[in-house]
This record gives C-alpha cells, structure tokens and sequence, in this order.
C-alpha cells in the first residue's frame, strides 16, 4: 500500500478517490475524519491522505490525483456568472 496524495480537504481527497476508482484503482482514504483532531495534533498530521493498495499503481496514482486536485483548484476559481 502506498500513499499517493495529500489532500488539503476531505473534499479534494474524495474527488480524488473517485477519479482513481472511475479508472479501477482501488483506493483508500485515511485521516478522513481527522479535521476534528485539529489543535491536539499537529496540521500536516490531520489532513486527508490517499492511499493505493496495489503499489505497481503508484505512478499512475499519482499523476491522476495531482490532474484531480488542479481540476479542482480551477473549479474554486471559477465566479458564478451575474
């Protein structure tokens, strides 16, 4: 099992997850509930992290969740129209 991306939020980390498993990577999340901890243990400690269970899929893992997380990145930029 390898760790493949850290997340800032539970929401980027899920988006994630599901472009890896749309491609058949099995895929878990640790730290999902983790937010709550926030004081008592320190920040990079707390935040969502992806996991892959076959490590032969780490490279392609990797580079889908990085596409992921800027696809989501955009997606907050973006203003509604008026």
């Amino acid at each position: 099992m390898k760790r493949v991306l850290i997340a800032p939020t539970l929401l980027d980390a899920q988006l994630a997850v599901d472009a890896l498993s749309s491609l058949g990577i099995v895929t878990h999340i640790f730290n999902a509930n983790a937010a709550g901890a926030l004081g008592e243990v320190p920040f990079m400690q707390a935040q969502p992290e992806v996991w892959v269970d076959d490590d032969a899929q780490e490279a392609r893992a990797r580079g889908i969740g990085r596409l992921a997380q800027r696809t989501a990145a955009r997606r907050k930029n973006l203003r509604p129209l008026r």
